[in-house]
């Protein structure tokens, strides 16, 4: 069996800087999700999505919505 790999905590402290990261993950969304959402769909032709460490889940919420059938 692997070697398992201890998780470090690495929240976001308190409430207004986890709105703030959200915010601040959507503004820069803008300029790279578009381009990200082309590169999934030539890759992704079917079967399921993983992502691994979603931050505040802006961009898989997105994806959930233009995808519902690989949720």
């Amino acid at each position: 069996m692997p070697k398992r790999i201890p998780q470090k905590s690495e929240e976001i402290p308190g409430m207004r800087t986890s709105r703030e990261y959200l915010e601040m993950q959507k503004r820069i969304g803008r300029f790279y999700f578009k381009n990200f959402l082309s590169i999934l769909e030539s890759f992704c032709k079917q079967g399921s999505f993983l992502e691994i460490g979603p931050g505040p889940g802006y961009q898989t919420a997105k994806i959930a919505q233009i995808f519902p059938e690989r949720i």
